[in-house]
């Protein structure tokens, strides 16, 4: 909007419905978007069904009307945060007075991330997973993670292999899942085999 809101979409599992709530500076509104007989909205999400509603509500409701962002609450401190350890950029966050922090760094790398063996963490193995008819097959992607962050020199060492195929290269890789029985090794790039994981795909 050309004025201030606070938003937020979701939509439900197999799309359903979905919904749009946001608030300005004087109204708060909800809008539900779904079919009667609980049927699928055959792929409408809340930012292309009860979102555009929603703007247009908020749009009609402020023409003549100005939104401005209210004041933080006094107890609450700005401060520029930096992560180390693990691939996050750099952000403002709030902090109550008195906790601010400038540096967060992740557990794992502070304590020597670098000694630990790399496993695969995502997908675990034995997992079935179920593609979900309502959603393009292409549109469906599995995150395969190492246990590592992208800071560690050791991730750029790694690749991914399925069923004897080499898919990607890194600490993680967004695969298309396939129907079937699948068997995801994690691999050092000089052949060393570091983990595997079997899954299967219905």
């Amino acid at each position: 909007t050309p004025f201030w809101t606070a938003v937020k979409t979701g939509t439900s599992k197999d799309m359903r419905d979905n919904w749009t709530v946001g608030w300005s500076e004087h109204y708060t509104v909800g809008v539900w978007a779904g079919n009667s007989d609980g049927s699928s909205m055959q792929n409408v999400l809340g930012v292309s069904g009860a979102g555009p509603i929603w703007h247009d509500l908020m749009r009609y409701l402020h023409q003549d009307l100005e939104s401005k962002q209210p004041p933080k609450p006094e107890s609450l401190m700005m401060e520029k945060v930096s992560f180390v350890g693990i691939d996050e950029a750099p952000r403002q966050e709030y902090f109550l007075a008195g906790t601010e922090m400038k540096e967060i760094i992740a557990l794992a790398f502070q304590a020597h991330e670098a000694i630990a063996r790399i496993k695969i963490q995502s997908p675990v193995s034995g997992s079935i997973l179920a593609l979900d008819p309502d959603i393009p097959q292409l549109s469906q992607k599995l995150h395969l993670k190492a246990n590592i962050s992208v800071n560690d020199p050791r991730s750029q060492n790694l690749c991914w292999e399925i069923n004897g195929t080499e898919i990607g290269h890194g600490d993680s890789h967004f695969w298309s899942p396939q129907r079937g029985r699948h068997r995801i090794v994690l691999k050092e790039e000089n052949g060393t085999v570091l983990d595997e994981v079997l899954i299967s795909v219905r």
